[in-house]
């Protein structure tokens, strides 16, 4: 935000405020849509879903510390190794600090459905890209992510085809600790 004023012989004549607007972006495609996480000791993750040049929707972070300084851009969530788009994200600030991230991936395969990784602040995996869902659907939709006081999280997700809303728990590492159960 700037602010200039026109002073005439000691006269403020008018104060004029200027906000800057900078457009997110990625080194690997469009940036469709952002949102910010918070973490822990001030630092933040600023979760993006591009329109790769290759043409699928991947997600993507950049890390910031506490004061607001990239400390990592652009590191990969998902694989790309998985097929599919890579849409619907959802994100918590961890107790840990680190983050837990989950989004939907349509590939109508086995790789399909709901999938999720766990970062460190600094941008370092913890676990990559790995399904939280154990029932095949092509109706699955995230609801959340849900950071847990034990430094674990929880996912849930919606299997409209059905009616019905599933979640399922995670220790800090990302391991399972839980099956997936009606919510």
């Amino acid at each position: 935000m700037f602010r200039s004023a026109v002073v005439l012989g000691g006269l403020i004549l008018g104060l004029t405020q200027i906000s800057v607007v900078v457009a997110q972006t990625s080194i690997h495609g469009t940036v469709i849509s952002q949102s910010r996480v918070s973490g822990a000791n001030g630092a933040s993750m600023l979760l993006k879903s591009v329109r790769t040049f290759a043409g699928p929707i991947r997600l993507y972070a950049d890390f910031l510390n506490r004061t607001g300084n990239t400390i990592r851009r652009d590191v990969e969530i998902g694989s790309s190794a998985v097929a599919g788009t890579h849409s619907r994200q959802r994100a918590a600030g961890l107790v840990n600090g680190g983050y837990a991230i989950s989004w939907r991936n349509d590939h109508p395969s086995a790789n399909g459905g709901i999938r999720y990784s766990v970062m460190t602040t600094e941008g370092s995996y913890v676990a990559r890209d790995f399904k939280a869902n154990i029932r095949f659907s092509t109706s699955l939709t995230p609801s959340a992510v849900i950071a847990i006081s034990n430094g674990g999280f929880a996912i849930t997700w919606r299997d409209s085809a059905r009616g019905t809303n599933w979640i399922r728990y995670f220790n800090s590492l990302g391991t399972p600790t839980s099956g997936e159960s009606l919510n």
